[in-house]
């Protein structure tokens, strides 16, 4: 029969046991607190809103906290309980020092707790805080008397004025003593949300001459952040968005909403892109050209919710990747290319002294939800409209992987119109590896054209090159041609129909 135990060892058990618990309770309690990412809720669909679920994240981490007090409390309620019953009704001196103990783990638990809310608080007011442009632009934290070298290889944007200030430094300098600053390798990083008022923004890097084009070469890291309440209408400049021309870089993790209107080349985030890398970017803007030609002198406008026109052109570029791009405005345009994420994406080859090398543009995970719409009169196959993309023209690699569509893709004139993208154009043979892989489309795709050489597909409009791979893509989006051809995967590929109605309708234009 087991020895019955004394009320001092009960005791020394309870001890153990009231330690080894308020151990556990100082780990969930704030000892070793989660990360603040676990915390804080995910960003808001609507920017401007994020201050009403701010006050909703802090009320869930006062809760969190607080059940971390209350939890403490009870760990140092059941520590006094287990001593009273270890030691008996007469306390002990090793008794009344287990009641001490536990009552300062109790203390140093609820500590940690309110310091827990604390920080909890501070970390979601400070993301969600809101900066509101005044209509100026600040250029104080650049010092152009410093050389190349001396200059800052980083910069923190934390106003609207400051990003105002980065526009009129790419475009134009500090002043008229200082030429403009492309800021080739440096890097940006966006410190808050920023509301710009609806008031009109000249975009970052625009085209001043027909021989000037003053291009940011840096980076910009959003963190994670919006710009609300963008306003661009570009009737001087081709180029328009938020970043008007980029040259190389990486632009990444960055929000916008608002409207952006210009010519050519339209983006929400980007109008031209040139060898510049684009991810993790979400486009809440309309965005729309106003550019129109005639039925003699036709133009060419680049039209994408995220970028106008994506091109890899650079030496020391020969590859890139965009990925994880978001369009949810609605894109239009009277003139074409016209894309829900990227109007038009080209790129070429490159020489070295190995020989002559494809460049390669990948673009993956991207998706449109919003209404991709061109009244153009063209009569073009070349010339696309598509839920992703508008057009692939490439002369090296591109490939598409993982793209969806969900927006309306509709279309007036002679052209091809895709759920995915409206035209591919390439230049392949067996050696290259250009591919669309893993696409789906399911809103509905249409060409109102009279004519018979309208192409909808649910994922390609017109396919002109026969090495390109389709491979594991899907439609489910309604197909509708007033007079043409409709195919779930590809409208028309490399047929002689096109040919032979090119022949019987000459353009009036060389």
């Amino acid at each position: 029969m087991a020895r019955k135990k004394s009320a001092e060892e009960l005791a020394i058990e309870a001890e153990l046991a009231a330690a080894r618990t308020a151990a556990q309770t100082g780990d969930e309690a704030g000892g070793k607190p989660a990360h603040v990412d676990d915390v804080l809720p995910e960003v808001p669909d609507d920017g401007r809103a994020a201050g009403s679920r701010a006050d909703r994240a802090v009320d869930s981490a006062a809760q969190v906290a607080g059940s971390a007090g209350l939890h403490a409390a009870r760990v140092g309620r059941k520590a006094k309980g287990l001593v009273r019953a270890a030691s008996g009704k007469k306390p002990s001196w090793l008794s009344r020092r287990l009641a001490t103990r536990a009552g300062k783990v109790q203390v140093v638990c609820a500590v940690l707790a309110v310091a827990l809310l604390v920080f909890v608080i501070v970390r979601i007011v400070d993301y969600y805080s809101w900066d509101s442009w005044d209509g100026t632009s600040d250029v104080s934290w650049y010092n152009p008397e410093l050389s190349a070298d001396e200059q800052p290889s980083s910069y923190t944007l934390a106003t609207a004025e400051q990003l105002a200030g980065l526009s009129k430094l790419v475009n134009y300098g500090c002043d008229n003593d200082h030429d403009p600053v492309s800021f080739e390798g440096v890097q940006f990083t966006l410190a808050h949300n920023l509301d710009m008022g609806d008031q009109p923004f000249t975009p970052i890097g625009v085209e001043e001459e027909a021989s000037a084009t003053y291009e940011f070469a840096g980076s910009f890291d959003g963190a994670g952040h919006v710009i609300a309440g963008l306003d661009i209408d570009e009737e001087e400049h081709d180029e328009a968005g938020l970043f008007a021309c980029t040259d190389g870089g990486v632009i990444e993790n960055l929000t916008v909403e608002g409207k952006v209107m210009g010519r050519k080349r339209v983006g929400g985030i980007v109008g031209e892109a040139k060898s510049t890398t684009l991810r993790n970017c979400t486009n809440r803007c309309n965005v729309t050209s106003t550019l129109a030609g005639t039925t003699t002198a036709p133009v060419e406008v680049e039209v994408g919710g995220v970028a106008g026109i994506c091109l890899c052109i650079a030496q020391d570029a020969p590859s890139v990747t965009c990925e994880n791009l978001v369009n949810e405005g609605d894109v239009s345009a009277v003139e074409t290319s016209v894309g829900g994420v990227i109007g038009e994406v080209a790129n070429s080859t490159y020489s070295d002294e190995r020989g002559t090398h494809d460049r390669v543009f990948v673009l993956k995970d991207c998706k449109n939800t919003g209404k991709v719409t061109n009244y153009a009169q063209s009569e073009s196959r070349e010339d696309g409209c598509g839920g992703i993309v508008g057009e692939v023209n490439s002369l090296g690699v591109s490939s598409m992987e993982n793209c969806v569509n969900e927006g309306e893709v509709s279309c007036s004139s002679v052209m091809s119109v895709g759920g995915i993208v409206g035209s591919w154009m390439a230049v392949s043979d067996e050696n290259r590896d250009s591919s669309i892989a893993a696409c789906s489309n399911s809103g509905a795709v249409s060409s109102n054209s009279p004519e018979e050489c309208a192409h909808v597909g649910g994922i390609v409009g017109y396919l002109d090159d026969e090495a390109t791979r389709i491979e594991g893509c899907s439609n489910t989006g309604e197909l509708r041609a007033s007079s043409g051809n409709t195919d779930d995967i590809v409208g028309y590929g490399y047929g002689e129909v096109w040919d032979a109605w090119d022949e019987a309708q000459p353009k009036l234009w060389a």
